[in-house]
């Protein structure tokens, strides 16, 4: 029997959504947290230029992943709003073209990465002393990208119709599996960074099996049948239209932080260590952004195909709250303990000192950053996922580079790559909350959508 379905188009808005969101904010929490271990694993076992190496090759390993989770939001979101309006042959119809087209994207993608890892890494300006552990590290991530691209998406058109507790074990058993045989092939087996990559292909794996193995055997409209998979091109055409935005967006924001910290790899080992660790312990405080976010906009989606409106715009509001609430509990720890969170993954005073610089520079400023994201988040709900890609792409995407360029040759210090996150995210805020308001609020009030 499948897992109970939270209903997000009755009863109480804010009970919904966070019970929607925190089977995903967990799942996230624990899928950083392993990513973590291999960062602790690596600094504490193999040693500094290792885990800049890892450092050096998880952002484009997150541009890829990325991606894929950008696209299972858009999915999700065309799914919801099928399931919403209650049309089952449209809802099967998107979840065989989904799981097919994801199976080709992955393995193509898969290709180009191990074909052009070395490449990847030039254009980030990776020093060389850490450039082949990066690439063998990125050659075997890149061999499993099929089973993250099939666990992201899988995951996304569970949540779409409610289930969000599935996915959150499976990741949880995943996790574990990653962080036992971490210690195994580093520690006792002493295959170096090479281990560590191999385990996280094992463990995503995993997920991929656990999330494939659920939807095909429930009893229930979205139902996954192997003789049912096949590619419609009408609804894959739509799916496009809704999951490549978002998938882009994802990337693109990866992007800008790839290209800023082009400049970081320029400042040497223990930079681009300490970066890569602020970067770990701000992925903390982004899962509570990217968990609401998704709840929100399944939410809307539903609420949209079944025309409850006024409910929609009672859920963003009540899930920005909740979301600047976690800010101040995350945040705050994050700020205030930062030093101690760097310490778990080196013993590099230098590096620990980049790493705490940053992690303050970010939590103090995360609130504009998580309002404008939950509302575009929101947008991409109401099916303007172009809409959102391209504020983000020219909005944020757009001031953090030119912010780094302009400020790198006025002076060339590793601050400014601090200062740029901050800048795009008080650019970003300001122009989402009236781009919101008017071109989404009052368009339904001036409707008499709502009152």
């Amino acid at each position: 029997m499948f897992t109970k379905r939270i209903n997000l188009l009755e009863g109480n808005i804010t009970t919904s959504i966070i019970l929607l969101a925190l089977p995903i904010f967990l799942g996230r929490v624990f899928q950083n947290l392993y990513n973590s271990v291999d960062s602790i694993i690596v600094g504490r076992y193999v040693g500094l230029t290792a885990l800049a190496a890892v450092g050096a090759s998880a952002m484009i390993a997150d541009l890829v992943v990325g991606f894929f989770t950008g696209l299972s939001t858009g999915v999700g979101v065309l799914a919801a709003r099928y399931y919403g309006a209650k049309d089952k042959i449209k809802v099967q119809d998107s979840i065989h073209t989904a799981i097919t087209s994801t199976i080709l994207i992955g393995l193509l993608l898969s290709i180009s990465g191990i074909i052009f890892s070395g490449n990847l890494l030039e254009f980030i300006n990776c020093p060389d002393d850490v450039f082949y552990e990066a690439c063998l590290y990125l050659k075997i991530y890149f061999s499993g990208m099929v089973f993250t691209a099939l666990y992201n998406v899988g995951s996304g058109i569970l949540r779409a119709f409610g289930d969000s507790k599935n996915p959150f074990l499976y990741l949880v058993i995943s996790s574990g599996i990653n962080i036992v045989l971490d210690l195994i092939f580093v520690k006792f087996f002493y295959m170096g960074i090479a281990g560590v990559a191999i385990a996280t292909v094992l463990s995503q794996f995993v997920s991929a099996v656990f999330v494939l193995l659920k939807m095909a055997t429930i009893e229930e409209d979205y139902r996954l049948e192997l003789r049912k998979l096949k590619i419609k091109f009408d609804m894959f055409k739509e799916m496009m239209i809704y999951g490549i935005p978002s998938g882009i967006q994802t990337s693109l924001t990866t992007l800008s932080i790839l290209i800023v910290n082009s400049y970081t790899n320029t400042f040497g080992a223990a930079a681009i260590a300490g970066v890569s660790i602020a970067n770990k312990i701000d992925k903390f405080m982004m899962v509570v952004t990217s968990s609401l976010g998704l709840a929100l906009s399944t939410y809307v989606g539903q609420n949209i195909g079944a025309k409850k409106h006024e409910r929609i715009f009672v859920g963003i509001r009540k899930t920005i709250q909740c979301g600047l609430v976690m800010w101040l509990l995350v945040g705050g720890l994050s700020f205030v303990f930062a030093e101690e969170l760097s310490s778990l993954f080196t013993d590099s005073n230098e590096a620990i000192m980049v790493a705490v610089k940053m992690s303050r520079y970010l939590m103090a400023s995360y609130f504009m950053y998580l309002i404008a994201s939950l509302l575009n988040y929101s947008i991409r709900g109401f099916g303007k996922s172009l809409t959102s890609m391209n504020l983000q792409l020219i909005v944020m995407v757009g001031s953090r580079i030119a912010y780094c360029i302009v400020m790198m040759k006025i002076s060339y210090k590793l601050v400014h790559v601090f200062e740029c996150f901050v800048f795009s995210w008080i650019m970003y805020v300001l122009v989402m909350v009236p781009y919101f308001y008017f071109a989404i609020y009052r368009r339904y009030q001036k409707e008499n959508v709502i009152g």
